[in-house]
């Protein structure tokens, strides 16, 4: 049987802006209006996934609009499997609004709606079969399969076989929930998530919480300041990439993504080496998908650099 992930949570229609400066409260600033590109932190993974060489089904509720038109059949070009959309007319079209000034950016995530995933039987059958989930712990909390919600069926599928990934974006952090932590495999957190985490204790003693709580890998992403891994036999940092940063839209998906393809064919250290290439792929582009490439293109730009070391403790 194929193994596969499915990738649970949002695509969008990324519009783009650039502007000089960001205004301040209350401000006005022109800005140019720059092409649409496909988007979602979860279908931005999906797409480089699959482009690396993974089977990629996506998971969402949308509506049947045009805009959604567009974005599945973005995700049909990439690679993604649409089959497990769900279609829910209820929904507002699934946009982002994303200002570019100089090398930061700005977004803005349109609510459609969203409360509940309503999942059916067949839903979670799906997910059941899959190796892994990537997903958000915000989107995992809004799963409900008939009297099971969030945690419930997260649980159930876990019981099945099915492996967890975990985005953990700063909104849903909190170091008091360790129920939520012990349904994740992978933990991947931003530096602003993990510090909200940990809060006053060490980042290594934060980490070993967490990996107490059966949490086998854990990833803490610092942008140019690289990457720390964290397991139970180890841990290590590993460096970025120097680039000249065009947009940083999507590095952090594309990191993630790419790090699950790599842990699933070589040893963590090379794994995450690779998730920081890609990621430095990335942002040499404008748009969130420029680090869906194949593993050739990533292992060819790590040969070219520098960076051929560990910093291991």
């Amino acid at each position: 049987m194929e193994k596969y992930t499915v990738f649970l949570g949002d695509v969008a229609l990324d519009e783009y802006y650039r502007t000089d400066q960001w205004p301040g409260a209350g401000g006005k600033a022109f800005a140019d209006q720059l092409e649409a590109r496909h988007g979602g932190m979860i279908a931005n993974a999906a797409c480089v996934y699959a482009a690396l060489g993974g089977t990629a089904r996506f998971m969402t509720p949308l509506n049947r609009g045009k805009v959604s038109e567009i974005l599945v059949e973005g995700l049909c070009d990439s690679g993604v499997s649409p089959d497990y959309v769900i279609w829910d007319d209820r929904l507002a079209d699934s946009k982002c609004i994303i200002f570019l000034t100089g090398e930061d950016n700005t977004v803005m995530i349109v609510n459609t709606g969203l409360q509940e995933i309503d999942l059916c039987e067949a839903h979670v059958e799906a997910l059941k079969g899959a190796e892994y989930i990537y997903s958000t712990l915000s989107d995992l909390l809004r799963l409900r399969c008939g009297n099971k919600k969030g945690l419930e069926v997260v649980s159930a599928i876990r019981r099945a076989g099915t492996r967890i990934l975990c985005d953990l974006d700063t909104g849903y952090v909190d170091e008091d929930c360790d129920d939520h932590y012990k349904e994740m495999d992978i933990a991947i957190f931003n530096h602003i998530g993990f510090d909200r985490f940990r809060k006053d204790r060490s980042e290594d003693q934060a980490a070993a919480d967490l990996l107490s709580l059966g949490v086998s890998l854990i990833a803490v992403t610092a942008g140019s300041r690289g990457c720390r891994i964290y397991t139970t036999q180890s841990s290590f940092s590993v460096p970025a990439f120097p680039v000249d940063a065009v947009d940083v839209t999507g590095a952090g998906d594309t990191f993630s993504a790419a790090l699950l393809y790599g842990l699933q064919h070589m040893e963590p250290g090379q794994a995450a080496r690779c998730a920081s290439a890609a990621a430095a792929i990335c942002v040499q582009g404008i748009g969130a998908r420029t680090g869906a490439v194949s593993v050739e293109k990533v292992l060819a730009f790590m040969e070219c650099s520098p960076l051929n070391s560990l910093e291991l403790d």
